[in-house]
Parts: structure tokens; C-alpha cells; sequence
């Protein structure tokens, strides 16, 4: 008796509730919120009724605009159409119209929410006029928010999918700004990977994998462990595409951890996919076929037949590597199964490809042939459907305005026949005014022409004037520095031999000629691997220290972030701030001296930041003891590198190189640290 009670309460309390939503226009617009997304046909009902019962033109707007959400996402965008227009009449039609922000900002949102209308439908140009009527609405009322992540970002990317590159990162840029202004740190990292994905797709992969990586960061500094599955997914991506397959494979494999732990199942079908394609472009089939069928069966549980498609075209290539010729066969033909009945035109012809392969190696040529045909038919449909469909509008707009045309000409032909004479004489006029205007603006439009190209001609010529100087000037002081170090080291040469037996002043000119190599070998260029430039080094620290009888000691260390991406940096350029503190600093003490080099930075940083230290006697006690030598030949080899520094970085020599005493704990100079800072150069 207790439940019955207990259920009939509940009813009578939920009818009670629900009769009081039906009779109010505000919870009939907020319970279809609710609904709209996921369930859209009972949210219909909902907005339907509101806009009913309401006496006021606002709710009632919202509610015509609930009614356009609904059949937006039934896909019956006609209907959508119908019930934005009569929201946007009644907005539109209400006084003070530009004293209402509030106002002002759901029109922006009603035209926006035409735009996706007709973005979805493919008319583009109609979507982006109507996304800049709503930009106009949004400036007006100071919706910034709303211009950023709505305006911006739905222009940038309809312009992105017609591959107007520049147009797309011009709004995903003025969007970033307010983003940035607004410190709004989610979707400044959307927006960093939305340009990324620019970058991407023109194949600049050094930029768009910049731009992925401070996505990455931001979003990891967010928590947000969904957005850095897709970030380190992104970065795979663009490795992959510089077949750094290895580098490319451990970012994949993060992602899937991330998107294990929140069964993304959809993800996960596209990550371990992507994982299959790299396994196959590293011949490893057995781990391709590995991932490709995790990648199926992620795919049939979501429910997608495209990505399960991928994975059947995938799993196809990998049992075709391993020879399982049956198993390839019955994957491919049930991939391009599906992709026919659904109309993946790429999909159907990465089968036909497939197939034709696999064919051609089992010996069924006829196969083969058919399939590569098929293979190249679909190839030029795929090229030429974007240019169709232009051709299709254009010639049924044409045909439209030609029907018009003939109707009306009809009609004119009557009227101008009575008006003839009166009016040829002005058409004559009118003719000889049109072509002398025509003319001058033509004559003025090759003048500035003319004009322009000198201009650009000259500009041009300083450009290269400017250029050639800057190279001439940065050979002679390569020219300058190398006889330098060839001085320095000689006598580093002559000592030993001084001092030594022969047996080891010949390995160590051993040595000197190596260096000498390395000099001849590297004095006209720009640039040396990094790698190189230590080698040197090393050579020139060890005659040195055989030189001074192992006065010091040395070590280098390099972060793996420079390992990762080898840099570039000109032949010569850290062994005068050695020999700076060899010469000048650890052999004016008594104790054993000590050399550290270490380099970090990277290419994320975009520089390379290499530090000497030393625990010799300091700068000062330095400049006092050379004063006390007669005799002593000024150094020329900082100098000089000063000026090579300011030819790299564009900037005076000071702002590269910064020197400094090192103190211990009583504050007395125990040493010198020199760091430069050059930019990060690659091959």
C-alpha cells in the first residue's frame, strides 16, 4: 500500500510540474534548451508552444530562433531558414534598436546561425556575407567574446576549407588577440591549433608543428587531458609528414593513453589508425595490422562508417604486405563497400589502389587493370567535383538570367523602336564620353603601372645592394678570423714542441692538422653542423692542455632538446672565449683550472644559448695582468667574433654576448661566465 502511495505522489507531483512548464513561455524556452541538442524533435514541441502563448516579442523570438536550432539539427535547413528570418524580423523591427546590446548581439547570433545554413548547404559566399553583417551587429554592441569565438572563428574557417590561406589565419589572428587580451587561455590554445592546422595544410610542418606545440602546453597547463590527446595527435601528425615516423609514433601512443582514460572511443579509432599508417610506411606490417585492427573495432563500436572504412583500407595494405592475400581481398572490397554507400569518394579509390596492387601480385591482371582504371576515374572526379559544382551554379544562374533577359528584351525591343531617333543621338554622346573616359583611366592606370615597377625595380636593386654588402662584409671577417686561430694555435704548436719529445709533438701536429682541415674545409661557409664546431673545439682544448701540461680540465654538455633538433652556427665561434679563459684567466692561478660548456635552449625557444664558464682569476685581475706584460699583442679574436655575432643575430654584438665574474660565498671572483645567445638555426 506504502508504494502505491509513493507512486501516485511522484505522478501527481511531475503533472503538476509539467502543466505548470506548459503554460509558462520562459520554462517552455528553457526545457527545450535543455532538449535541443540531443533530443531536437521534443524540443520542437517545446519552442513551438512558447511561441504560441507568448505576448512578448523577445521570448517569442527566442523561441522562433529554438525552432531554426531544431531543424538545423535535423537537417531540414529550408525550415531552419524560415523561423531565423521571423526571429530576425521582430528583433529588427524593435525601436531604439541600437541602444540595446543585448538586442544587438542576438541579431549578430541569428545571423550567424543563417551563415552555418548556408556554410553546411555550400553556399559560402552568402555564409560570409552574412558572418560580416554579424560582425557589424557585435562591433556595435561591444561583444568581443562573440566576435572571437563565433565570427572569427566561423570565417576563418570557411575560408580555411576554400583554401584562401591568408584570409583563414587573418581571423584566426584577430581572434587569437582577444583571446590573448582576454587571457582566456582555453581557447587561445583552439586557436593556436586552428593555425597550426593552416601551416599543416600548406606543408610548412616547422610552423604548424611550432604553433601544435604552445597549443600543447597551454592545455596541459589547463588539465585539459581530452584537448592534449588532440594536441599531441596534431603533433604526430606533422611528424609523420616529415616521415619521422619513430618521433612521429611516441606522440600517437601518448594520445592514446590520454584518450583510454576517457574511452574516447572515436579518437581512439583515429589514433590507432594513424598508428597503423606509420607502421606501414616503416615496413613493420605485423604491428600495422596490430593497430589497424584496434582501429576497426573502435570505429564499429561508435558507429562510424568512415573511420571504419580507413581502418578496413588499412588493415587491407597491412595483410596485403604480409602476403595474406584473402585477407587483404575481403577487407578492401568490404571497405569499398562502404564507402560507395556512403559516397567516400577518397576512401573508394584508396581500395581501387589497394585492390589493383593486390591483384597484380596474385597474377589477375584483368582485376588489376579494371581497378586501376577504376583507381584514375575516381582520381580526376575527386579533382574535378570542386570545379563542377561551380560550373553547375554558374550555368544554372546563367540560365536563369538569360530567361529574364529574353522576357524582358521583348518588351524593350517595342519601346526602343518608337524612341529611336530621339535617342541615338544621346547613346552617341554618352558612347564618345564612356571611351575618352575610358581612355584617360587607362592612360593614368599605365602610368602608375609604369611608375610602380620602377619603384619595385629599385627597391629591389638596394635590397641586393644591401645583401651583397652584408656578405662581403661577413667574408672578411670569417677571412680575418681564420688566420687568427691558425696564429693562436701555431703557437700553441711551437710550445709543445719546445718543451716535449718529438713521438708526441707529432701526434698532437697530428691534431694541429686536423684543425687545419677543418678550417680550409669550413672558412667559406655560413654555416657548420654544431656537431662539427664541438669536434673543433675539442681538438683545440686538448693541444692546449697537452700545451700547459694538463693545467685544466674541460667538459661539454648539450640539453636533448638541441640533440632532437641539430642546430646550425658559424665555423669558429666559441674557441676565442676559450682561449679567452685559458689564456687570460685559469693560468694566472696556481690551482688546476676547469672549463665548463653547456648548451641548451632549442627549437621551440628559437635559440641556442651556449654558456662558458671558467674559475679563473676574473676579468679585472685579467686586464691588470695584462697591462704588466710588455710587449703583449692585443687579442683580436673577440673582437672580432663581436662583429660575426651582430652579422647572425641583426643586433649589436653587446645583446648576443654578455660577460660576467662568478663570486663565492664571501663574494670574492672565482671565475667568469660568458653566454651567447644565437638563433636557433636548422638545416
Amino acid at each position: 500500500m506504502r508504494l502505491t502511495l509513493s507512486i501516485i505522489t511522484v505522478f501527481v507531483v511531475f503533472a503538476a510540474s509539467a502543466a505548470s512548464v506548459e503554460s509558462n513561455p520562459d520554462s517552455l524556452l528553457a526545457t527545450g534548451r535543455l532538449l535541443q541538442n540531443q533530443f531536437p524533435d521534443s524540443a520542437l514541441q517545446y519552442y513551438a508552444k512558447a511561441a504560441r502563448i507568448s505576448n512578448n516579442d523577445l521570448t517569442k523570438a527566442d523561441a522562433l530562433k529554438g525552432e531554426g536550432v531544431c531543424y538545423y539539427f535535423l537537417q531540414e535547413y529550408d525550415s531552419a531558414l524560415v523561423f531565423y528570418r521571423q526571429a530576425l524580423n521582430i528583433r529588427t523591427g524593435l525601436n531604439d534598436l541600437r541602444k540595446d546590446s543585448a538586442n544587438l548581439a542576438s541579431i549578430a547570433g541569428l545571423y550567424h546561425n543563417m551563415a552555418l545554413v548556408f556554410s553546411v548547404r555550400g553556399n559560402n559566399d552568402e555564409a560570409i556575407r552574412l558572418l560580416l553583417k554579424s560582425e557589424n551587429f557585435r562591433i556595435l554592441c561591444g561583444d568581443e567574446d562573440g566576435l572571437a569565438r563565433f565570427t572569427y572563428n566561423s570565417l576563418g574557417t570557411i575560408f580555411f576549407q576554400e583554401g584562401n590561406y591568408e584570409q583563414a589565419q587573418g581571423y584566426f589572428f584577430k581572434a587569437l588577440r582577444i583571446f590573448l587580451a582576454a587571457g582566456d587561455e582555453y581557447y587561445v590554445a583552439a586557436t593556436l591549433d586552428q593555425i597550426g592546422a593552416i601551416y599543416y595544410d600548406q606543408q610548412d610542418f616547422i610552423h604548424a608543428r611550432s604553433y601544435y606545440i604552445k597549443s600543447l602546453h597551454i592545455r596541459e597547463s589547463l588539465k585539459d587531458t581530452l584537448a592534449v590527446s588532440a594536441s599531441l595527435n596534431n603533433l604526430g601528425l606533422t611528424l609523420y609528414a616529415q616521415k619521422k615516423y619513430v618521433q612521429a609514433a611516441d606522440y600517437f601512443y601518448k594520445s592514446i593513453k590520454y584518450k583510454e582514460k576517457y574511452d574516447d572511443i572515436s579518437g581512439l579509432a583515429s589514433a590507432h589508425n594513424n598508428l597503423c599508417v606509420v607502421f606501414l610506411d616503416s615496413d613493420k606490417p605485423h604491428s600495422a595490422l596490430f593497430h589497424g585492427l584496434l582501429s576497426l573495432e573502435y570505429a564499429r563500436d561508435f558507429g562510424d562508417p568512415n573511420k571504419e572504412a580507413l581502418a578496413l583500407v588499412n588493415t587491407g595494405a597491412a595483410y596485403r604486405s604480409l602476403k595474406q592475400y584473402q585477407n587483404a581481398k575481403k577487407d578492401l572490397l568490404e571497405a569499398m563497400s562502404i564507402s560507395e554507400e556512403y559516397g567516400f569518394l577518397n576512401l573508394v579509390h584508396d581500395a581501387a589502389s589497394q585492390l589493383a596492387e593486390l591483384y597484380a601480385e596474385t597474377g589477375n591482371f584483368t582485376e588489376a587493370y579494371r581497378l586501376r582504371s577504376l583507381e584514375l576515374e575516381i582520381s580526376d572526379s575527386l579533382f574535378n567535383t570542386e570545379s563542377m559544382r561551380k560550373i553547375a551554379v554558374a550555368e544554372t544562374q546563367y540560365r536563369y538570367e538569360a530567361k529574364i533577359s529574353n522576357d524582358s528584351l521583348r518588351n524593350a525591343q517595342v519601346l526602343a523602336q518608337k524612341n529611336l531617333e530621339n535617342t541615338e543621338y544621346r547613346k552617341r554622346q554618352k558612347l564618345i564620353i564612356a571611351i575618352a573616359f575610358a581612355a584617360l583611366i587607362f592612360s593614368a592606370l599605365i602610368v602608375w603601372l609604369f611608375f610602380r615597377s620602377y619603384r619595385l625595380r629599385q627597391k629591389n636593386r638596394e635590397d641586393q645592394l644591401k645583401r651583397e654588402a652584408a656578405e662581403l662584409e661577413n667574408t672578411l671577417l670569417r677571412s680575418q678570423m681564420n688566420p687568427h686561430f691558425i696564429f693562436n694555435s701555431m703557437n700553441s704548436i711551437q710550445g709543445f714542441i719546445s718543451e716535449n719529445n718529438t713521438l708526441s709533438a707529432g701526434r698532437y701536429l697530428s691534431k694541429f692538422a686536423t684543425l687545419i682541415r677543418f678550417i680550409l674545409e669550413n672558412s667559406a661557409r655560413k654555416l657548420i653542423p654544431l656537431e662539427d664546431e664541438l669536434a673543433a673545439l675539442k681538438l683545440y682544448m686538448e693541444l692546449e692542455q697537452a700545451r700547459f701540461k694538463d693545467r685544466f680540465s674541460w667538459t661539454v654538455s648539450i640539453d636533448q632538446n638541441i640533440e632532437e633538433d641539430p642546430a646550425m652556427i658559424p665555423p669558429l665561434l666559441l674557441q676565442p672565449f676559450v682561449e679567452n679563459s685559458i689564456l687570460h684567466g685559469i693560468l694566472h692561478r696556481e690551482e688546476q683550472g676547469k672549463i665548463d660548456i653547456r648548451l641548451s635552449g632549442g627549437f621551440e625557444t628559437g635559440e641556442l644559448i651556449c654558456e662558458i664558464s671558467d674559475n679563473g682569476v676574473g676579468r679585472a685581475r685579467a686586464a691588470e695582468l695584462k697591462k704588466n706584460i710588455p710587449g703583449k699583442n692585443k687579442s683580436m679574436g673577440i673582437g672580432i667574433t663581436r662583429q660575426r655575432l651582430e652579422q647572425l643575430c641583426g643586433k649589436p654584438g653587446d645583446e648576443c654576448v654578455k660577460m660576467s665574474d662568478l663570486t663565492d660565498g664571501d663574494g670574492n671572483i672565482c671565475g667568469t661566465r660568458v653566454i651567447l645567445t644565437l638563433p636557433y638555426i636548422t638545416d
